[in-house]
C-alpha cells in the first residue's frame, strides 16, 4: 500500500488490496481469512483516515500543529493485539493494554493486601498530561496512557479485594 502511494501517488480500495495480496505467503500465513480481510480492511481505514486529515488540513490549518503522518507499517512480532487460536479459530483475542493494565492493578493489590492495608489513595488531576515536555516521542508515547481508564479498573479490583478506593486530586 504505502510502495503503491509512493510510486503511483494513489492508494488502492479494499478489494483490489485483496487481490493483490491474496496469493503471498504472508496472507497464506494468516490463521484465517476472517482476520487477514480485517487486517486489509485496517490498513484502508488508515489511509483512509489520513486523506480525510490533509484534506482538512487545507481547508482549516489552524486545527492542526503539524500535518498528519502517512501510516506506517506494524512491528511484524509486536502487534497490538494477544489472540490465542483453536483450529485456526481465535477463541481469545485481547487489546495487549488491556492485559498490561489487568497485570499492573494485580500487582498493586498483591501489594496492598500483603501489607494490610485497607485504603488505597490514588490522584486523579484533570489535565495533567496536556502541558507535559519530555521529547516528542515521549510526548506521544505518555498522553496514550489511559489514566482514568486506569482509576476505573482499579477502582473495580479494590471492590472485590474488599479494598476503598480514595481518589484525590
Amino acid at each position: 500500500m504505502r510502495q503503491g502511494f509512493f510510486h503511483r501517488g494513489q492508494v488502492c480500495s479494499n478489494t483490489k488490496l485483496y487481490h493483490l495480496v491474496a496469493d503471498s505467503d504472508a496472507y497464506q500465513q494468516m490463521r484465517s481469512t476472517k482476520i487477514a480481510c480485517s487486517l486489509i480492511r485496517q490498513v484502508c481505514q488508515a489511509w483512509s483516515g489520513y486523506f480525510k486529515a490533509y484534506n482538512n488540513l487545507r481547508i482549516n490549518p489552524e486545527k492542526y500543529l503539524t500535518n498528519p503522518k502517512i501510516p506506517k507499517y506494524k512491528d511484524k512480532l509486536k502487534g497490538s493485539f494477544l489472540a490465542l487460536y483453536k483450529r485456526s479459530k481465535a477463541i481469545y483475542k485481547k487489546p495487549l493494554a488491556e492485559i498490561i493494565f489487568h497485570r499492573f492493578h494485580s500487582d498493586i493489590i498483591n501489594y496492598v493486601k500483603s501489607n494490610g492495608l485497607d485504603i488505597l489513595v490514588v490522584g486523579k488531576n484533570e489535565g495533567w498530561k496536556q502541558k507535559v515536555n519530555i521529547g516528542k516521542r515521549n510526548n506521544q508515547n505518555f498522553v496514550q496512557i489511559l489514566d482514568g481508564k486506569l482509576i476505573e479498573m482499579l477502582d473495580y479490583k479494590c471492590q472485590l479485594a474488599g479494598i476503598k478506593l480514595v481518589i484525590r486530586n
